[in-house]
């Protein structure tokens, strides 16, 4: 995502972040999690499609504070803070593509 980033590739780093959040997804091994992920996926990717620079970094500071958040929730069998941090992270994301939707129409 950040070589993307750096490289001005919109597409690039939007597919990126797709395969973030379908690999994070696949590893926890649960079917039901995934099969509903990939259906929100495949409706998120047409507006997420192209990431503006802008919003690499931080999408890419997001996603490293999930990985920590995810080995701290394993390590102590607590999935109450990976929960709050993906609903807060979900919940940002859909204002990230609203205005990615407005930015492009604007284009």
């Amino acid at each position: 995502m950040r070589v993307a980033g750096e490289d001005g590739d919109g597409d690039e780093s939007g597919q990126a972040d797709i395969d973030f959040h379908r690999a994070l997804v696949r590893s926890t091994g649960l079917l039901e999690l995934t099969r509903r992920h990939d259906s929100l996926m495949t409706q998120l990717s047409l507006s997420m499609r192209t990431l503006p620079a802008f919003v690499v970094p931080t999408q890419e500071y997001r996603h490293r504070e999930i990985l920590d958040v995810l080995q701290e929730s394993q390590a102590a069998s607590d999935p109450a803070p990976i929960l709050r941090l993906m609903s807060t992270h979900l919940l940002t994301a859909r204002s990230d593509v609203a205005e990615n939707d407005q930015l492009r129409s604007k284009s």
